[in-house]
């Protein structure tokens, strides 16, 4: 045989081969039983999506469901879940609360606790800061109900006052006055107070301080710190303060508090919000305000 005949009968070879390797595979056709329960992965048709998996007959089937909505639809389901990821699923409702002073004791803390208690359901979210800056936001609509200390004079809030909170005095424990029970205002007129203001209230806040003294202290020293650090200032020995009754569940190295002698001063703690955005919910938490109001006026 001749060199020819052998290159051709190899190409021959190759060309049998090739097709058999190439040939698609004919697949049997799929049980009508499998066809009722769901279609396997690998005959899954263009434009379906899985949604659950079940067995059957120790093999795995996808159910299917139509494609429904467009890519704006898909895409508002995955925006959805991802804020639902970032604010733990709720789709609860909701009430945003304002406040300006401490929770550790007195009425606001009972009517917080009472609404957690009784409606647990809503998603209760707070902020803390400066009154007027709690009114602006009230005002805005960034907050629902706020509790804070000045009535607010303005046409779309509504001021109610719910009941008044004694003033103290905040001192450290080696102070000269601490062993007097009431501490009598012409001797506190002779201290150092601490302000934890910022400049735009100092005018305003000592002008307070010198009502509730009868007169204006010896010194007055603004701050910019937090409420806590205040405490710590006093504890400390950098000065005195004064604070109101909600602020005495907190212990602070070396604070003591005193009251103020007969007559004892008091603040006015008012809650307000915009009427024409009351919600259901805070309806609630005003109800449950005007009834711990109605139980003591002062604390």
């Amino acid at each position: 045989m001749s060199g020819a005949s052998v290159f051709i009968i190899f190409l021959a070879v190759l060309l049998i081969a090739a097709r058999l390797l190439l040939r698609p595979e004919r697949r049997p056709p799929v049980p009508a039983s499998e066809k009722a329960e769901g279609i396997p992965r690998s005959d899954r048709p263009v434009g379906t999506r899985p949604t659950t998996f079940e067995p059957s007959k120790n093999r795995r089937f996808l159910k299917l469901s139509a494609p429904s909505g467009g890519p704006q639809k898909r895409l508002s389901h995955s925006l959805r879940d991802a804020c639902s990821h970032f604010t733990g699923g709720s789709t609860s409702a909701s009430l945003r609360i304002g406040l300006d002073a401490s929770l550790s004791y007195g009425p606001l803390r009972n009517v917080l606790a009472r609404l957690q208690k009784t409606e647990a359901a809503i998603d209760v979210r707070f902020v803390e800061g400066d009154g007027d800056d709690i009114a602006d936001q009230v005002a805005r609509g960034t907050i629902d109900v706020a509790f804070i200390q000045e009535r607010v004079d303005k046409a779309s809030i509504v001021s109610e006052h719910c009941w008044n909170e004694t003033i103290v005095v905040a001192l450290p424990e080696g102070h000269r006055l601490a062993g007097h029970h009431a501490l009598r205002r012409e001797a506190l007129r002779c201290e150092t107070f601490l302000m934890a203001i910022d400049e735009t209230r100092v005018i305003r806040t000592a002008n307070e301080i010198a009502t509730i003294l009868e007169g204006r202290p010896r010194l007055i020293i603004p701050t910019q710190v937090h409420r806590d650090t205040l405490m710590h200032l006093v504890g400390l020995g950098f000065g005195i303060a004064l604070t109101r009754s909600c602020a005495l569940g907190v212990y602070y190295p070396g604070v003591i508090y005193r009251p103020i002698s007969a007559p004892e001063p008091h603040a006015a703690v008012y809650a307000i919000w915009r009427p024409e955005t009351l919600s259901p919910e805070a309806s609630v938490l005003l109800a449950y305000a005007q009834a711990e109001g109605r139980q003591g006026a002062v604390e």
